[in-house]
């Protein structure tokens, strides 16, 4: 990257912000359903029983320092990596859960319904893409009234745009089951 290199703010706050309500969705599912979250890490299989009650921990601190250091401009460089390592992470279990032959596990996104197909891989794998550009350092341009209307219009589009690839691949689960399982 050469130097002095920076992407136009509205392009990083939109990141960010994008980052800041998937990982609040997936963060208030885990702090609301707690347990219901600590059922799914054991579903996923990746961890000895005795180990997911501290895991679910610790992710659920890992996901609000993300979302806090996210909102604050001097610690979002920071925060945005720390997202590419949970989504690669999430990634990951969702990945070795597939090639298991597990696409009933839920994927423990944002709440009951979702369970696992390679359409969630590939988001996290976008997403790990926005966090990069939320990772960036930002020009020190200002921010008008007109780039806070364009940022409200394309945090709400990509997320409309999040909303139906996990709908997508919800259907695709549901799908699979009843056709390999006979429902």
């Amino acid at each position: 990257m050469p130097d002095g290199f920076a992407l136009d703010p509205l392009a990083v706050a939109i990141a960010a912000a994008v980052l800041v309500l998937v990982f609040v969705r997936g963060l208030w599912h885990k702090l609301t359903e707690h347990a219901l979250f600590r059922v799914t890490m054991v579903e996923y299989g990746l961890l000895p029983e005795r180990a997911v009650p501290f895991a679910a921990v610790a992710i659920t601190l890992a996901e609000a320092a993300v979302v806090i250091g996210l909102v604050l401009p001097a610690t979002r460089p920071a925060a945005a990596i720390g997202a590419v390592l949970l989504l690669a992470l999430y990634a990951a279990a969702i990945a070795i859960n597939l090639r298991r032959g597990q696409v009933t596990i839920d994927c423990g996104c944002g709440g009951p319904g979702h369970g696992l197909s390679w359409l969630l891989a590939a988001r996290n794998a976008g997403l790990i893409a926005v966090a990069a550009l939320a990772a960036m350092p930002a020009a020190g341009r200002e921010l008008g009234a007109a780039d806070a209307g364009i940022l409200a219009f394309s945090v709400i589009t990509v997320w409309l745009l999040i909303a139906a690839v996990e709908q997508a691949a919800s259907n695709g689960a549901y799908v699979w089951l009843h056709r390999h399982r006979g429902y």
